[in-house]
Order: structure tokens, then C-alpha cells, then sequence
């Protein structure tokens, strides 16, 4: 009988010794074929499944893979290193809850199995069990303090934590045993960048673009940290470069669109977010940011649409959610009840994401009153310009202020009424958590929230409920539907009895005015009434744009019809964009109304803003968002307003103001209403010249310019909250 010819060398052993030397000089074929022989021969050879096992690995048939390294453990299963090999293989093919088996036998067998234990840690990270990940990659050090992966792992499970000191500690010490490690070098910047370190964030990303030119995520990133500078140019260069490594890069198209929007160019900044959602419909962040621009050019029902799209694609999606409760304030197509239940849905999410805490509040008695405002509005903005006048009136024997600020931009006013408070806390760069136990440990008494659901908010630290008293007051006219807020402040006019339904909080009312305004820095004076010399009327309304709804256009359209030769004069930030005039103009040609008799501006500075009202005889004001700010500004120019009153906190502004200002008549109940006065107020010319050079004296003359009686009022209220705490049986 012939002999079989194997073409082995004379012993496995040497076989073995030849297969493992073509796997190390990359001979893939040539070993896979010794291994497949001396299997051949001997099939339980455990050496041979582990080897051929691991190169199966290498060419990415983990199956494979998976069932030569069983084989290997059932010939020698007491070989660490062949079942950390199959916690590998598990791990590739999606069976993480086998491979922490296996990475826990390979421990078992070798209690100072470095790699098993780094690995293991990945493995739990990826099932979302942090605290069994942290103790892995910390076992994995304290066995190899210099095991970099371990490090960047940390910093990895740390920043999914919100714990960015700590992540920023260990991509550091990563970076130091392997400086070459580009990714790290991403991460780092990433940690920098969300601390609102900037300058810090574009070293590392311009490192990891140096070790790595193809890495699409540094050329995205150090466009976001651009756009944070301000460095727009820069930040649309480098999103350009990170499509061009990545044609169907969603986020990079979705942020260009953003950078379009912010330079108020919004037809370009629409087109740029369809095509991230033609990439990838289901991106969340870009329905969102498609919603700002249409709220930007009126289109408020097109916003909503969206920011419900984000919603339903990431139910928790807290930005999306405040952003839709703001944007039904400008739409005339909801019912009251159905933006409270939307609110009171938001209220109920917070209070489920929070991360409830025991927190003890026990205060010995008091005589000063710590107060925490939480603001990115502390500069010049609606909110900044009314706590500038109020600041100066405070007894701060009896008060201290501690502000916290939710985003970093600053002005000439953010400097004027630093010196007020106690503590100037930046907080945009803190995670809930850490905002949250800031606060508390800075023995907060009363935290005030003055944003609602505008820009910049923290609603959901108040879900954590930091200080024993929470309260809404100043920058949002409607409820936050959080019932950790105790209370909102208000008055009579705008908030009367019978409404509390409306409401999450207790309804705190202010005896005459819930607000108090301060008068301009600069000054600027009231003119003649503009329609003697013009001979015809101008009307004017120079709130933000979104406030223009479709509804209120067709009102207006008929006042415009209804007073011959009479103008429209619209003053707005959105009105710097063309594709804004245009879409402007249009609506209005759609009612009739001719492009001649509307004039259209941008914002430029506060004192051409105040001179534009020697252009302007009444002011009318929209809904069902009223202006609040823009009433008071026109009233100090001599500019009447006519408001419509809704059956809304917010849609009661107007009232709340023109009852204080002596001008009941000015207040309509209804369309009907407002367009009859309109036409009735722009026939007697001499009846608005005759106010016009009264009213700025009638303002100031009344409860709303009456700084000092309404703090007394204010530190009276927070005072009565206080007592009212501390007079409740705590659990």
C-alpha cells in the first residue's frame, strides 16, 4: 500500500513552528494551510485551533474563529489565553454576555491577566454597566499602571458620565504613554470642547489631524469649536473638508446649515439640513435645527412639525421638547389646554431623567436670603435690561445673589451688573449633575429661573430640585410644566383668578406689577407725531419676526385696507436676510397689500432701533405672543400700542402693560375689536399727537417704571416663600 504524503515537515511540533512563522511575516495563506494540515492529522491539537482560530479572527470569520477556539479549550482548558481569545471572537460577533464568561474564566485561570481584565471593561461600557467597566480598566492598571488603553477607556466611560475632569485626567495620561494615538488626541479635544475650553479643544483636534489627515471626525469637530469662536469661515472650511472625506456626513451638512442660519441666511441654511435629511431622514438633530429656521421666517407650523419629528425619532430629546412648548406660543392654531398638556408632558420627563438625590436643607435661621438666578440672558437682552434697573435697589443686607450662567456670551452689561451679586458661577460647561450639586452645596435658599423655555434654559436641573424654593419669573409667560418650580410670579392683569389650571406651579401674584422696566442707557428723545408731516398713518410693529404668524398678517392686511394710504413699517434681526423680505412681502402681496407701503429693516444698533419710532404713529402689537419689551419701548418713544388680549398668561402682556400705562382703550378683546380701533385711533390725528407728548411722563409716572416700590414688593414676596418653608413639616 502506498504511503500517504502529508508534505508535513517530520513532527507537528515543527509544523507548528512553520505555520506560526508564515502567520508572523503575514503569509496568511501559507499558514492557514500548515495550521488546516496538522489539524489534519491531529484534530484535537489545541496549539493548532487557538493559531488558526486567531487568523480566522484576523480575516474576519469570527464563526469560525469561535469554533476553533472551543475546540482548542475542550483539548486544554486551562489556557487563559485561548478563552480570552473567545470572549474575542464573542465580542465581534455581538454576544457580549458570552464573552464577559469568557474574559471571567481567562481571569479565573490568570488573576493577573491585564488584557483580560482592559477587555472585559469594554464589555460592560458597551452593555451600559459603567460602575463594573470602571473597576475592570482600574483593576487593569493597578495591575499596569502604564496600559494606555486602559486610560483611554476611563476617559471614555468617564465622559459618557458627565464626568469630564476625570475623563480629561485619563486621555491625558493615555496621551502621555502614547502620544500617537489619534483618536485620543480626539477625545481630549472633545472633553476641552464641551468644558468651553476652545483654544485648548483646537490643539488636540489639529494633533489627531496630524497623525491622521483622513480623520473626518477631527475636520468636524474643529469645525463646531470654529463655530463656537465665532470663526464661521473657518468652521464652513473645515465641515466642507470633513464631507469631502465623508460624501454622507449628516452631522457635518446639518452644521453647515446651522452656520447659514446663524449669519441669517436661511433659505441656504433649509437647503443645507434637506440634505442631511436626504442622507439620513431619522436624524433628530437636523428636524430640529430645519424647525429654527422656519421659525425664523414665520413659519411656525412648519417648526412645530419638525421639532414633533425629533421627538418621535428621541422621545427624551429635552431641547426639541422646550423648543416645540416655545413655538406654540406663536401659533394661533393651538387651544390653551393643548400647550399646558404639552407642558405638563415636558414637566413629567424632566422629573423622570432627573436623577433624583436626597438632598437635606437644613438651615439654621436666616437673615439674608440666598438667591440663585440661572440666565444665559444676563447681558443685553430683554432680561438683562429689566434686572439692570431692579440690581441697584436690592437691600443686600437682607439679599445675596449668586448668578449662574448658562452660556458664555458676554457684553458691556454683563460688566455693569456683575458687582451685584455675591458669585458669578458659569454652569453652560457642567452637566446637569454637576450644575445641580453646585448649587446645592453653594446653600442656595431660592433658585429662580429666568428663562422658561426660551433659549439657553437648565429647566431640567430644577427637576433635581437643588434649593428648597423654586420659581419662575421674568423671561417665560407661560408655565414650565415642571412641579419641582414651586412657584410663578405675576399679577393680577396678567395672570387672574381662575387660572391656575393653567399651571404647574402655585401662582404667586405681585400686588400691582410683576414687572418693572428701566429706562435706556442713552438718550433719546420722543418726536412729533410723523403722520402730520407725512399725511398719512404709519403703523409699525417691531417685534421679533416669529411673532408674525399668517393670522396676524391677514389682520393687519385688512387695517392696511381699511386706512387708506396708510403704511406698515416692520423692524426686525430676521429682516437683515433678503430671503426674509421677500417671503415678507409675498405674504402680504397675498392679502392685497402692495410691496410700497411696507418698509423693511434689520436690527443695527440700540439707538437706531429707538430712533426708528420717530418713523412709526401706532404700534401694533401681534398674537398671540405680544411684545413685552418692544410695548414698553414704543410707549417711552410716545408710540401708542393696540393689543389684543387673549385668555393666556402670555397673550395677557399687552393688558398687563397698557392697564399701568393709563391706555385701557388701546386693549381689544377681539380681531374685530383690534382692526375697528385701529382704524378709529388712525383717523384723529390730533388725539395721537396730543398723547404722543404725554406718554413717556405717563409711564414713568406709573407702577411700571417704580423701581424701589416694586423690589419692596419682590423681597417681601421671597420672604413670604421662605417663611411659608420653613413653617412646613419637612419628611
Amino acid at each position: 500500500m502506498a504511503k500517504k504524503n502529508t508534505h508535513l515537515p517530520q513532527s507537528i511540533s515543527k509544523a507548528l513552528d512553520q505555520a506560526v512563522q508564515h502567520h508572523q511575516t503575514s503569509d496568511f495563506e501559507s499558514a492557514e494551510k500548515t495550521y488546516r494540515q496538522v489539524l489534519k492529522i491531529d484534530p484535537k491539537n489545541a496549539t493548532a485551533n487557538n493559531f488558526l482560530g486567531i487568523l480566522m479572527g484576523q480575516k474576519g470569520d469570527f464563526r469560525k474563529a469561535t469554533k476553533l477556539f472551543q475546540n482548542s479549550i475542550k483539548t486544554n482548558p486551562q489556557n487563559p489565553t485561548t478563552h480570552k481569545n473567545l470572549g474575542n471572537a464573542f465580542k465581534e460577533l455581538g454576544h457580549l454576555k458570552k464573552s464577559i464568561s469568557s474574559y471571567q474564566k481567562a481571569i479565573f485561570l490568570k488573576s493577573d491577566y491585564t488584557d483580560a481584565y482592559h477587555d472585559l471593561g469594554i464589555i460592560y461600557f458597551a452593555l451600559g454597566q459603567t460602575t463594573d467597566a470602571i473597576n475592570s480598566f482600574q483593576k487593569t492598571l493597578t495591575l499596569n499602571p502604564n496600559h494606555a488603553n486602559a486610560h483611554f477607556n476611563l476617559g471614555i466611560t468617564f465622559n459618557a458620565l458627565g464626568q469630564l475632569e476625570k475623563a480629561c485626567q485619563h486621555y491625558q495620561k493615555s496621551l502621555t504613554l502614547r502620544p500617537d494615538n489619534a483618536q485620543a488626541q480626539l477625545n481630549l479635544g472633545e472633553v476641552f470642547y464641551e468644558r468651553g475650553l476652545y483654544s485648548e479643544a483646537l490643539i488636540h483636534f489639529e494633533y489627531a489631524i496630524a497623525l491622521n489627515p483622513d480623520l473626518h471626525d477631527a475636520f468636524y469637530n474643529l469645525g463646531m469649536t470654529h463655530t463656537a469662536l465665532n470663526q464661521l469661515g473657518l468652521a464652513k472650511k473645515n465641515y466642507q473638508k470633513a464631507i469631502s472625506l465623508k460624501p454622507d456626513y449628516t452631522e457635518a451638512y446639518n452644521n453647515l446649515g446651522m452656520i447659514c442660519h446663524n449669519l441669517n441666511r436661511f433659505d441656504e441654511a433649509i437647503i443645507f439640513y434637506k440634505k442631511a435629511l436626504s442622507i439620513n431622514p431619522k436624524h433628530a438633530k437636523t428636524h430640529y435645527n430645519l424647525a429654527g429656521s422656519f421659525m425664523d421666517i414665520g413659519h411656525s407650523l412648519d417648526a412645530i412639525t419638525h421639532y414633533k419629528i425629533a421627538l418621535k425619532i428621541h422621545p427624551d430629546y429635552m431641547d426639541a421638547h422646550t423648543n416645540l412648548l416655545n413655538a406654540l406660543n406663536y401659533s394661533t392654531d393651538y387651544a390653551l389646554e393643548d400647550k399646558v398638556a404639552e407642558a405638563f408632558k415636558f414637566g413629567h420627563l424632566a422629573t423622570k431623567l432627573a436623577k433624583k438625590q436626597a438632598f437635606n436643607f437644613n438651615f439654621n435661621e436666616i437673615n439674608q436670603l440666598h438667591i440663585g438666578l440661572i440666565s444665559g440672558d444676563l447681558r443685553s437682552h430683554p432680561v438683562g435690561y429689566f434686572l439692570e434697573g431692579m440690581l441697584e435697589f436690592f437691600n443686600y443686607k437682607k439679599i445675596k445673589l449668586t448668578a449662574y450662567t448658562t452660556q458664555p456670551q458676554s457684553d458691556a452689561l454683563t460688566t455693569r451688573i456683575k458687582p451685584y451679586f455675591s458669585a458669578w458661577k458659569p454652569i453652560y460647561n457642567l452637566a446637569d449633575r454637576e450644575a445641580v450639586n453646585l448649587i446645592h452645596d453653594d446653600g442656595i435658599h431660592i433658585l429662580i429661573d429666568l428663562s422658561g423655555h426660551t433659549a439657553h434654559n437648565r429647566l431640567p436641573i430644577f427637576a433635581w430640585k437643588p434649593a428648597p424654593i423654586q420659581l419662575s419669573w421674568l423671561g417665560y409667560c407661560a408655565t414650565t410644566g415642571l412641579k419641582e418650580i414651586d412657584y410663578i410670579i405675576g399679577d393680577n392683569n396678567v395672570i387672574p383668578l381662575g387660572k391656575e389650571n393653567n399651571f404647574s406651579e402655585k401662582i404667586w401674584r405681585l400686588p400691582k406689577t410683576y414687572l418693572c422696566f428701566n429706562r435706556p442707557a442713552f438718550e433719546n428723545n420722543t418726536s412729533s407725531l410723523p403722520a402730520q408731516k407725512n399725511g398719512h398713518i404709519t403703523f409699525g410693529c417691531f417685534n421679533n419676526l416669529k411673532k408674525m404668524n399668517t393670522h396676524v398678517i391677514e389682520i393687519w392686511a385688512k387695517i392696511l385696507l381699511s386706512v387708506p394710504n396708510s403704511r406698515l413699517f416692520l423692524k426686525a434681526s430676521q429682516l437683515n436676510s433678503p430671503i426674509v423680505q421677500k417671503n415678507t412681502l409675498q405674504q402680504f402681496s397675498a392679502h392685497g397689500i402692495d410691496s410700497q407701503r411696507i418698509t423693511l429693516e434689520g436690527f443695527e444698533s440700540q439707538e437706531q432701533y429707538f430712533a426708528a419710532y420717530h418713523q412709526v404713529d401706532i404700534a401694533l402689537d401681534p398674537f398671540p405672543y405680544p411684545g413685552t419689551t418692544s410695548t414698553i419701548d414704543a410707549l417711552w418713544m410716545g408710540v401708542p400700542v393696540l393689543t389684543k388680549c387673549g385668555n393666556s398668561f402670555l397673550s395677557r402682556q399687552g393688558l398687563g402693560i397698557l392697564m399701568h400705562a393709563g391706555l385701557p382703550d388701546w386693549i381689544s378683546k377681539d380681531e374685530e375689536m383690534y382692526i375697528t380701533k385701529a382704524i378709529s385711533f388712525a383717523s384723529n390725528f390730533d388725539q395721537l399727537a396730543s398723547l404722543r407728548r404725554i406718554l413717556r411722563q405717563q409711564i414713568i409716572d406709573s407702577p411700571l417704571f417704580d423701581t424701589s416700590n416694586f423690589i419692596m414688593s419682590f423681597e417681601d414676596a421671597l420672604w413670604k416663600m421662605w417663611l411659608q418653608w420653613e413653617k412646613t413639616p419637612k419628611d
